[in-house]
């Protein structure tokens, strides 16, 4: 194999490795920061809203006035303990003491979600989920999904920028000497 494939076969893998670690890097500023407030992006890592959000999946949702809901939307809302947030459909809108509860059922479960939920416990509506893609994020935290997302595409990419500044200043060096004789 000559040395012009190599170069091509090296610049397709930066550019991968480009791709890879921008990807990476949105994908946990997103998710660690949720930078615009407004949204929310949640991973589900159940089976009860299956087949509609497979697990492992990211959900983004949108905060809502919980008036505007209506039965049949997919809402996000905290649990009774506020640690987990819980993503499942809406099956009744009712009235109790001058209140509106919402009563919701994940699409796989038999039966409905045993607690009643208000309007602060809401977080929002949500608007589409991709599947998987949680899976990816969880990994992406571990040591070796760090490494493999973020550290080795970085390195890659500061490999090939130094074999680019290596040329230039070979050909900077050529043209100098080619001048001057």
């Amino acid at each position: 194999m000559n040395n012009k494939y190599l170069k091509i076969i090296f610049n397709i893998f930066s550019w991968l490795a480009s791709g890879v670690l921008i990807f990476s890097v949105i994908l946990l500023g997103v998710t660690a920061f949720n930078p615009i407030k407004k949204f929310q992006i949640l991973r589900v890592m159940s089976g009860s809203m299956e087949p509609e959000i497979h697990t492992g999946s990211v959900v983004f949702s949108v905060k809502t006035d919980p008036e505007t809901l209506s039965v049949g939307d997919i809402i996000n809302y905290s649990s009774q303990d506020a640690s987990v947030s819980v993503t499942h459909r809406l099956v009744e809108i009712t009235t109790k003491n001058n209140q509106t509860v919402f009563r919701t059922k994940g699409d796989a479960n038999q039966g409905e979600d045993a607690q009643d939920i208000f309007a602060p416990a809401i977080k929002g509506k949500v608007l589409f989920s991709i599947p998987y893609l949680g899976y990816l994020s969880v990994f992406m935290k571990t040591p070796l999904g760090f490494i493999l997302t973020v550290i080795i595409p970085g390195i890659l990419i500061i490999v090939s920028e130094i074999f680019n500044i290596r040329k230039a200043i070979e050909e900077d060096v050529r043209k100098k000497y080619e001048n001057k004789y």
